[in-house]
């Protein structure tokens, strides 16, 4: 059973926001292995944890418009109308009588959550991809 999420875009919002949270943990641990806490201080100002942030959301929304536009179509990439859950069917090793069904996502939902989390952790992800895609324009013309 497929069923069709409405809200994809705040999907990969927030996906976004989980991939530049954890590139910032990642970068931090580099920091303070490399410099000491004091570098790690003086890096991570509130104003820099949360424009980090919104740079995620933001290049993951980029991203979904991008996959939403047919500009990124292909077996790499979501099919944003087929994004949804599928119902999977686990049967116990003890008691082969006992059935338990469970809601996964599909592959579709599940690409469209690794690439907005991807685009979130990446700082160079979306930027490239903005300048293939003017340089794709650029040739047409």
């Amino acid at each position: 059973m497929n069923s069709v999420l409405p809200y994809g875009l705040l999907i990969a919002m927030v996906t976004g926001l989980l991939g530049s949270t954890f590139f910032m943990l990642i970068q931090l641990q580099q920091r303070i292995s490399e410099g000491g806490l004091t570098d790690a201080r003086d890096m991570w100002t509130v104003a820099m944890i949360v424009l980090r942030c919104i740079v995620g959301v933001g290049a993951a929304s980029i991203l979904y418009f991008f996959f939403k536009s047919g500009l990124l179509e292909g077996t790499l990439w979501p099919d944003l109308h087929a994004q949804g859950f599928e119902l999977v069917k686990s049967t116990s090793g003890a008691d082969p009588k006992s059935t338990t069904y469970y809601y996964v996502p599909n592959r579709s939902f599940a690409l469209l959550i690794v690439w907005s989390f991807i685009a979130g952790y990446s700082q160079t992800l979306v930027p490239n991809l903005l300048l293939n895609t003017e340089g794709r324009q650029g040739q047409q013309k």
